[in-house]
């Protein structure tokens, strides 16, 4: 896999894009498709690869903090199935990897997406904020 993505990334810059979007930090995502661990060995060669050439990457990490608490949901979402239980991967176990992945290569320029649906915790995503300074917030709304 890491290999394979380094591989689509260059085809992507050669083909002019600017950065990467990364949708595999979506829950729904991850509950479809067997995505490793971010800080496992399989991304290794990505997070590499990107933090040494400056490759801008835009991850959509987690949905808001509520999809795993029914009694918190709109109805909407509930019918869309983005109710995350036991079978999908936790959001505080998905910002867990992301800061590991942010230790190990300190220089990725990595755009949150959606405020890394964090803003029940402004604190915690100032702490990031700080102790990586390479990395953006985007402000699309959430719900």
């Amino acid at each position: 896999m890491g290999q394979s993505l380094v591989s689509q990334i260059q085809a992507l810059l050669a083909a002019g894009c600017e950065g990467v979007n990364l949708l595999e930090g979506k829950p729904d995502i991850r509950r479809r498709f067997p995505i490793p661990d971010f800080e496992g060995p399989a991304w290794a060669p990505n997070w590499g690869y990107t933090e040494a050439q400056g490759v801008p990457l835009t991850l959509h990490l987690n949905d808001p903090p509520g999809f795993w608490g029914k009694s918190r949901m709109n109805p909407c979402a509930i019918q869309q199935g983005w109710f995350y239980g036991e079978d999908t991967i936790n959001n505080l176990e998905q910002y867990r990897q992301t800061e590991a992945v942010l230790a190990r290569y300190p220089r990725l320029k990595l755009r949150l997406a959606r405020f890394c649906f964090r803003y029940d915790d402004l604190a915690g995503l100032a702490g990031m904020l700080e102790q990586y300074p390479n990395i953006s917030l985007d402000l699309t709304p959430g719900f």
